[in-house]
């Protein structure tokens, strides 16, 4: 039996799969320390992004890291709780899925791309 669980949850993994994204901007050689994201000026550290479901890393050389969710990949799965905007980031990103495993068996999946890895 817990062999099948085993087999279960690979199946179920490959099944939903999620990919988050990060990218840096570089800091503006006008602008040394200071980090302006589309006309915003942030403040140091971490600053989740309201109703995009992003964090911005204001770095002390004013480069910016931009982290998010990125989108699942779902197979014989549907959404039944989708992205909440109005969570802080990385919490918004948090999203659970119906699938229906290739032996039919249904199984409710919650998926978070920071719990599974993406961020390493």
């Amino acid at each position: 039996m817990k062999i099948f669980g085993l087999l279960a949850g690979m199946l179920l993994a490959m099944a939903v799969g999620c990919q988050g994204y990060s990218f840096l901007i570089p800091a503006k050689l006008n602008m040394p320390g200071v980090c302006m994201y589309h006309g915003v000026m942030l403040k140091r550290g971490d600053n989740n992004m309201v109703n995009s479901c992003q964090n911005l890393r204001c770095n002390e050389d004013g480069s910016i890291l931009v982290q998010g969710c990125g989108h699942y990949t779902m197979r014989d799965c549907r959404i039944l709780d989708p992205m909440n905007l109005h969570k802080p980031y990385p919490d918004c990103c948090r999203m659970n899925f119906l699938c229906t495993m290739p032996n039919g068996e249904v199984v409710n999946r919650e998926v978070q791309p920071l719990e599974t890895g993406v961020y390493a």
